[in-house]
């Protein structure tokens, strides 16, 4: 996790707010909206909507899924850009040893490792395989890549334990499943639904792998989840302020589902 300082966290519950409160205005067409957060929680923030309030419950996905989703991302990067800007040919391999401290996406340090892979690439189409190329190494772990084979045309990675990239899917529609019963619990048992009918799921991705397609299939998986009025998935960095927390970047984000359709099926947000 980012940090402000070297003693302060990164409030994530603050910078998702503000992903929400954004949205709603920029995309969903409100035009008044206000957050408030909730000192005795649940919930997190009450936010009021033209008027309308609304019972925000925020949830971060933070586990081992989530860093697999990080190197995929950049794994689909990297063969993007190799693809985007040479001939690819042959088949590559990107080595997570251990558990190397990826640069956030979006950010100079993500694009420069980006581009030094794919450099790589671009230099070796015409070799057979060779050896490693060391891209990213720390006390926490290493990343290289290497050539396996002159066939194909792909880039993929295996981590330390010689696992393939997993299903993220389903490990993400896991991780949803148990935020809905668990926050569905937690609010029935302070009464919320009794004093605000309509209550906001804020899923917070830290990792800001934002696979939008993933998100909204895992959802559609996970059982219960229309019991909330709005699931919102808060991902991506941008170069937007944050209004509610300007020591942290702004993320983007989007509605996976709710009882307001043109909150979700809105067009212009950056993810559609």
């Amino acid at each position: 996790m980012s940090k402000t300082d070297n003693n302060k966290r990164i409030d994530e519950e603050l910078v998702c707010a503000d992903s929400l409160s954004h949205n709603l205005r920029q995309y969903c067409g409100c035009s008044d909206v206000q957050v408030q957060r909730e000192k005795n929680d649940p919930p997190d923030f009450w936010v009021y909507v033209d008027n309308r309030r609304y019972a925000v419950e925020i949830t971060s996905i933070v586990t081992e899924q989530a860093y697999l989703a990080t190197c995929r991302a950049f794994k689909d990067a990297v063969e993007d850009f190799a693809k985007n800007h040479s001939d690819l040919k042959g088949s590559y391999v990107l080595q997570i040893k251990r558990k190397p401290q990826l640069p956030h996406r979006e950010s100079r340090e993500w694009h420069a490792l980006v581009i030094e892979a794919a450099t790589f690439i671009q230099k070796t189409v015409s070799n057979e395989s060779i050896e490693e190329f060391p891209v990213l190494k720390g006390r926490q772990g290493c990343l290289s890549i290497r050539k396996v084979d002159t066939e194909g045309a792909t880039v993929g990675f295996v981590l330390t334990e010689g696992k393939w990239q997993g299903d993220i899917r389903k490990d993400l529609q896991e991780l949803m499943q148990k935020a809905v019963e668990i926050k569905r619990s937690k609010l029935e048992k302070k009464g919320i639904p009794d004093q605000c009918p309509e209550i906001i799921l804020a899923l917070y991705d830290a990792y800001g792998f934002g696979k939008l397609d993933d998100a909204q299939y895992a959802l559609l998986q996970t059982i219960g989840y229309k019991w909330f009025h709005s699931v919102f998935w808060a991902t991506s960095f941008t170069n937007r302020n944050n209004e509610l927390y300007p020591d942290s970047p702004g993320r983007d984000g989007k509605f996976l589902y709710s009882r307001i359709p043109h909150w979700w099926k809105n067009q212009t947000s950056p993810f559609s």
